[in-house]
């Protein structure tokens, strides 16, 4: 099970860091790493690539130590985050009254606290790791928000239903 929140986990985050982007369907995914030339990928084309990239890093051994997990989370795994946005978020109103730096140091404070419990969480993860299905990118509300529903499926027929996200 707990295993099975953490990955929920992940995929309820991922949501916020996909509202900012804007390209050929209104995102931009110039800020996620390792980019292949050609068109612009589509919100549920970085979710799967993020979470493959996750996948086999785990899958590689390489939840062996905590110090590992939070390198390979900090430099390949965060930049999926738009960890500004999730602080304006998580504030609601309060936000506003919030100076520069304040508004910095929430984000900052937001983005070791969710890299923290992702690195304990995923640092204990055992294989076999579950198979998260990522169905197609729809439009939000708005033009600068698009909906990709994902499915992960346990090995023992455990399956968390599609979950929109944002």
């Amino acid at each position: 099970m707990k295993r099975l929140l953490c990955w929920a986990t992940l995929l309820v985050a991922l949501g916020p860091a996909l509202v900012h982007a804007q390209a050929q369907y209104g995102w931009s995914p110039s800020e996620v790493p390792a980019q292949q030339p050609g068109p612009p990928a589509s919100p549920d084309q970085i979710l799967r690539q993020g979470i493959d990239r996750l996948s086999g890093f785990l899958m590689a051994g390489g939840a062996s130590s905590p110090e590992r997990m939070r390198f390979f989370l900090d430099t390949q795994i965060a930049p999926y985050f738009d960890f500004d946005y999730m602080a304006r978020w998580a504030a609601g109103g309060f936000y506003r009254r919030l100076d520069p730096a304040q508004r910095d140091l929430m984000a900052a404070r937001l983005r070791d606290l969710f890299l923290g419990a992702l690195t304990r969480n995923l640092g204990v993860y055992v294989q076999p790791l579950p198979e998260v299905q990522v169905l197609p990118a729809r439009p939000g509300r708005t033009p600068y928000e698009a909906v990709v529903q994902s499915r992960v499926m346990m090995g023992a027929g455990v399956t968390m239903p599609p979950r929109s996200r944002r």
